[in-house]
C-alpha cells in the first residue's frame, strides 16, 4: 500500500489550487461532553469517552467555481503565488470541524512528501496557513483497509469553512482525495492538569502521564488488540505538524482528534504515536497497550518495531520548541529508554521493515538511539528546530536516565545482560507492591523484602498479569527446576507451573494441597492444564494432566480420570444435573466407575464415559451393571413427560412412568 517514498520540494511559484467546505451551523452540532478525569487529582468529572465526529468530503463530488486572481493567502514568511487559482467547494458537514486533512485511497495519493496548506474560516477570519505534507507511513497492525493522508492539520475552535491549497501540479493527484473533518468533541475535563509527584524508581522517574481514559479516548473507535515487539531498542522524535496556536485546555482535543483521524479517516489500529506532549509540557499517552510494554506504533513507516515514537503538538520547522516541550520530552524518553536499560547516547541496529522508508526492506540499520522522523523516512518531520537539537535531547536524556543504580539492573548485568539467560527488557522497570521489578524475554527479577528473585520465563509475565504481587504474595524464592517443567510457589499458596507440553498455569487452595499429596507433578494428575473454575457457587474445579480435580463442601475433593473428563463435561460436568463426584473413581468391570451426586460415570474404552441415575439406574444396576448382557451405557438419560429412555451397548432401556414397566429393545 505504500508509494516510493520521493520528497517532492514545495514550487516557488506557478498557480496554486484552494479548495473551500462549509461546516454546518454550530446549533445543528451534538455534543458528546464528559472527558474522563486523568490518573491525577484534576477536574471532578467521572471518567467518560469523548466520541469523535469525523466526516470526509470528496474534493471530486463537489460543486466549484474557479477565478483566477493573484494570491494574497501565502504563509507568513513565504512568497505570495502570483496568478493562483481559487476553487471554492461548498458542502454542509454535520459537525464543526476542529482538525483537517486530505486522505487518499492507498495507492492513489500524490508521491510522499508533496505539500498541501489548509485553514479554517471563523467569525474572526481565516485562521494562518498550515502546512501538511503526504505521510507514506502506515499501521503494520490495522485490520481494515487503510488510506494515505497528509498530516492533520488544527485549526481550533469556531470554525465554519476550511480551505485546502495546493500546487497545480499536483492537481489530478490531489483531486483524487478527500477531505477529513474531525470534531474531537469537548469536556469540562480537558482543562490543563495539575501535577503530583513522579513515580520514583531507581531508574528514571516516571513523569506525570495524562492517561487515554483521562484525555477521552473513545476505545469503540480503536478496531485492534496491540502489537508488542521484543523490546524497545531507541525513541524516534516527531512533530504531528498542524498549528502551534493551542491553549493547554486544548490539547487533549487535538488528541483526541489526532486519533479519530488515524483510527477512523485513515483506517489505522488505533493512534499511531506512542506518547504526546504539547507545548506547556503536558505529556499524553498514545498508542493502547501500556506505556512500559513495547508496544508497536505507527508512527515511523519501516522502523515501529523496538522503537518508541514520542511527537510534540505542533509545526516546528521555524518555530523554536518551547522549554516545557523539551523538557516533557526529555523526562519521558528518559523514563521509558531507563527503565529498559538503553543509553540514550549510543547507537543501536534495527531492521528496516518497509522498503517505503529511505532503507529497503530487511536492511540492518545502525542508528543512534534517539533518531527524528526523518532520519529513515523521506520527510522533514519533526522540523528542522526539533531535529537540530537531537543531539542535545541525547545528552539531556541520558543524564537523567540514572539506571545504572539499579540494585535489579546491577544483578541483570551480572547475570550477562542482552546475552544472558535473562534476554532483552520486555517490561520496563517498574515499582510493584514487592519492590522494584524488571520483566525480561528471559525471566524477570524482584527486589523484594527478602532478597532478589528471579523467575524462569514461564512466569515472569504470568505472575504480573494475574496481579501476583498484589493477590498471590512474593515468591518464595527463584523458580526452580521439576520434572519436564519449572516451578515456582508464592508465600500465599499459589503454584505456578510449566512444562512445554501444556504451558504456565497455576494451582492454589484445596485443590493445590490435593495435588501436593498425591506427588504434584511426578504424579498421577501431572501438571494443571487449564485455571481453576468456579462451576457453582459451591464449588470449584481444574483441570490436569491426568484427570480434573472437583472441589465442593457437601461432596469432598476428588478426581475424575482422564478417560473420563470428556464425558463428564459433555453432560455439563459439576453444573449439571448429575453434580459433583462424591468419592474416588473405581474399577468396575473393564471399564470405570465415579459416583457422582445425582448419578454414576461409566467408562469403557469401547463406549466413552456415560452416566446413568434414577430408575434405569436402579433397574440396570440389579441385572448386574456392566456385567450384565446390556453392557455400559452409551448415552445418557433422555427423558420426557412420559418416559426416560437410555441407550446401553447392546439394547435401549425405556422407563414408562405412569406404570414403572421398563422395556428392552434389542439392538438387531
Amino acid at each position: 500500500m505504500t508509494t516510493p517514498a520521493t520528497r517532492v520540494p514545495r514550487a516557488a511559484s506557478g498557480r496554486r489550487l484552494l479548495v473551500e467546505l462549509a461546516c454546518a451551523s454550530l446549533a445543528t452540532t451534538t455534543l458528546v461532553t464528559g472527558l474522563p478525569v486523568a490518573t491525577m487529582p484534576t477536574a471532578a468529572a467521572s471518567p467518560k469517552p469523548v466520541p469523535p465526529s469525523v466526516h470526509g468530503v470528496a474534493l471530486q463530488s463537489l460543486a466549484s467555481t474557479e477565478a483566477s486572481r493573484p494570491d494574497s493567502l501565502s504563509s507568513p514568511g513565504k512568497p505570495s503565488v502570483t496568478g493562483s487559482v481559487r476553487r471554492t467547494l461548498v458542502a454542509t458537514t454535520p459537525s464543526k470541524a476542529q482538525l483537517a486533512a486530505v486522505s487518499w485511497p492507498a495507492g492513489a495519493a500524490p508521491a510522499v512528501g508533496t505539500e498541501v496548506s489548509l485553514r479554517g474560516r471563523t467569525a474572526k477570519g481565516w485562521t494562518p496557513w498550515v502546512d501538511v505534507e503526504v505521510s507514506g507511513d502506515s499501521d503494520p497492525a490495522a485490520t481494515k483497509a487503510q488510506r494515505m493522508g497528509t498530516d492533520p492539520a488544527w485549526l481550533g475552535d469556531g470554525v465554519t469553512s476550511v480551505q485546502v491549497r495546493y500546487a497545480a501540479s499536483d492537481r489530478a493527484a490531489v483531486a483524487r482525495g478527500r477531505i477529513d473533518l474531525v470534531d474531537p468533541g469537548t469536556s469540562p475535563a480537558d482543562a490543563p492538569a495539575r501535577r503530583p509527584a513522579a513515580s520514583a524508581t531507581a531508574a528514571a522517574a516516571k513523569p506525570t502521564v495524562i492517561s487515554r481514559a483521562a484525555w477521552g479516548a473513545d476505545e469503540r473507535i480503536r478496531s485492534c488488540d496491540p502489537s508488542f515487539a521484543a523490546t524497545t531498542k531507541g525513541a524516534v522524535l516527531h512533530h504531528t505538524a498542524g498549528t502551534n496556536s493551542y491553549t493547554a485546555s486544548q490539547s487533549a482535543s487535538l488528541v483526541r482528534g489526532i486519533y479519530a483521524y488515524h483510527a477512523k479517516s485513515l483506517g489505522w489500529c488505533d493512534i499511531g504515536y506512542n506518547a504526546l506532549v504539547d507545548k506547556y509540557g503536558q505529556i499524553f499517552e498514545g498508542r493502547f497497550g501500556g506505556l512500559d510494554r513495547p508496544v508497536i506504533g505507527a508512527h515511523t513507516l519501516g522502523f515501529n518495531i523496538n522503537t518508541f515514537g514520542v511527537s510534540v503538538l505542533g509545526t516546528y520547522t521555524t518555530t523554536i520548541p518551547s522549554a516545557a516541550a523539551t523538557n516533557a520530552v526529555t523526562s519521558i524518553m528518559a523514563w521509558r529508554l531507563g527503565t529498559f536499560y538503553v543509553d540514550a547516547r549510543g547507537t543501536t541496529q534495527l531492521v528496516s521493515g518497509d522498503s517505503g522508508s529511505r532503507y529497503p526492506k530487511g536492511t540492518v540499520v545502525t542508528l543512534p538511539v534517539i533518531t527524528g522522523h526523518r532520519d529513515t523516512v523521506n520527510t522533514s518531520c519533526p522540523g528542522t528546530q526539533l531535529w537540530n537539537r537531537l543531539a542535545t535531547l541525547r545528552t539531556s536524556v541520558s543524564s537523567k536516565e540514572a539506571y545504572t543504580g539499579s540494585v535489579v539492573y546491577k544483578r541483570y548485568a551480572a547475570l550477562g545482560g542482552p546475552t544472558g539467560r535473562l534476554g532483552l527488557v520486555a517490561r520496563g522497570e517498574a515499582g510493584s507492591p514487592l519492590g522494584l521489578r524488571t520483566l525480561f524475554t528471559g525471566g524477570s527479577l524482584w527486589n523484594t523484602s527478602a532478597g532478589m528473585i528471579e523467575l524462569g520465563a514461564p512466569f515472569g509475565a504470568y505472575y504480573e498479569d494475574n496481579q501476583g504481587p498484589t493477590l498471590w504474595g512474593a515468591p518464595t524464592g527463584n523458580s526452580y527446576a521439576v520434572p519436564n517443567g519449572q516451578r515456582s510457589d508464592t508465600t500465599k499458596g499459589i503454584t505456578m507451573t510449566w512444562t512445554s507440553a501444556v504451558g504456565t498455569h497455576h494451582t492454589n487452595g484445596l485443590v493445590r494441597d490435593y495435588w501436593t499429596q498425591r506427588g504434584d507433578v511426578s504424579g498421577p494428575l501431572g501438571y494443571p492444564t487449564a485455571t481453576m473454575v468456579r462451576p457453582t457457587s459451591t464449588g470449584y474445579a481444574q483441570d490436569f494432566q491426568g484427570g480434573m480435580v472437583t472441589y465442593s463442601g457437601p461432596s469432598g475433593i476428588h478426581t475424575v480420570p482422564s478417560p473420563m473428563v470428556a464425558g463428564y463435561s459433555a453432560i455439563g460436568g459439576p453444573a449439571s444435573a448429575y453434580g459433583y463426584p462424591t468419592a474416588e473413581a473405581a474399577p468396575a468391570g473393564s471399564g470405570l466407575k465415579l459416583p457422582l451426586q445425582h448419578g454414576t460415570l461409566w467408562y469403557s474404552a469401547a463406549t466413552g464415559a456415560h452416566p446413568t441415575s434414577g430408575p434405569i439406574q436402579t433397574y440396570w444396576l440389579g441385572r448386574g451393571g456392566p456385567a450384565s448382557s446390556l453392557g455400559f451405557p452409551t448415552s445418557a438419560v433422555t427423558s420426557t413427560a412420559t418416559d426416560d429412555t437410555q441407550s446401553f451397548a447392546t439394547a435401549m432401556v425405556r422407563y414408562v412412568k405412569a406404570t414403572g414397566l421398563v422395556v428392552i429393545i434389542r439392538r438387531s
